[in-house]
């Protein structure tokens, strides 16, 4: 915001502009009613006195939920006075940690507030309820607090990559679904009834709250049906099914 002192005639010949001043700042500038008469002495304490104004306070005047699911990746959006955000140097912190800034932009208001958008991170640790705040020029904004929760549908396979393959085995087949695969806690692919072992799990990727686990194919067992099923067991329940087939 530009904001030009009419009433100051020093400013006004020089044709100087003071950019984004708080309220505060205004009413102590126009409390000066001489400052074409003012020596350079004077001027420099004036003008000293106008650079340790208050400045407008950072302040979270909505956000758009209260509640975020734990696998995170949902888009949120916080309006308030952020004037001047930038998120190469300001942030968004929940609890404490920073928000990725490149998930985040910011777009002004016809009210003159900002609003601020960003993706929301996966829940990690610690209490479901987290404090959020926007930090602008290091100064940080009252707390509002949003609750993590946990998804109250299965998870659920959405796609496989490939659904035919060699009975020798050793293909690479993705499973691609709405669960947060984590074998340290015992979640496992089941290729026939067998689950896959850690070693044969080639990867796994989350974005957005879905995850995409690759994996080689077990050989076909002599005697077993050609066709079989895949589905995953995570967190103590069990996806749906996708069906695979070995060619004869």
């Amino acid at each position: 915001m530009s904001v030009f002192l009419a009433n100051a005639a020093g400013f006004e010949n020089a044709g100087l502009r003071v950019t984004n001043v708080s309220t505060p700042f205004l009413t102590l500038a126009n409390s000066f009613v001489n400052w074409g008469s003012m020596g350079s002495e004077e001027w420099r304490n004036t003008m000293q006195q106008l650079r340790n104004a208050p400045q407008s306070e950072v302040e979270i005047l909505s956000v758009s939920s209260q509640s975020v699911p734990a696998a995170g990746g949902t888009t949120l959006s916080i309006r308030g006075y952020f004037e001047g955000f930038d998120k190469t140097r300001d942030s968004i912190l929940i609890s404490g940690v920073r928000v990725n800034p490149s998930s985040i932009s910011a777009s002004r208001n016809l009210d003159g507030t900002t609003s601020l958008t960003f993706t929301v991170p996966k829940y990690t640790s610690g209490s479901f309820a987290k404090d959020l705040q926007v930090v602008v020029n290091n100064i940080a904004s009252v707390a509002w607090t949003i609750s993590y929760v946990e998804a109250t549908l299965s998870p659920q396979i959405l796609s496989m990559s490939e659904s035919v393959g060699l009975p020798s085995g050793g293909e690479l087949v993705s499973l691609t679904g709405n669960f947060d695969f984590k074998p340290e806690r015992g979640d496992r692919i089941s290729f026939g009834g067998k689950a896959i072992s850690d070693s044969d799990i080639e990867s796994i990727t989350t974005l957005a709250g879905v995850t995409t686990v690759t994996f080689l194919t077990p050989p076909h067992s002599p005697g077993a049906p050609f066709a079989t099923s895949v589905e995953a067991r995570i967190n103590g329940r069990t996806t749906n099914s996708f069906s695979y087939s070995y060619y004869a």
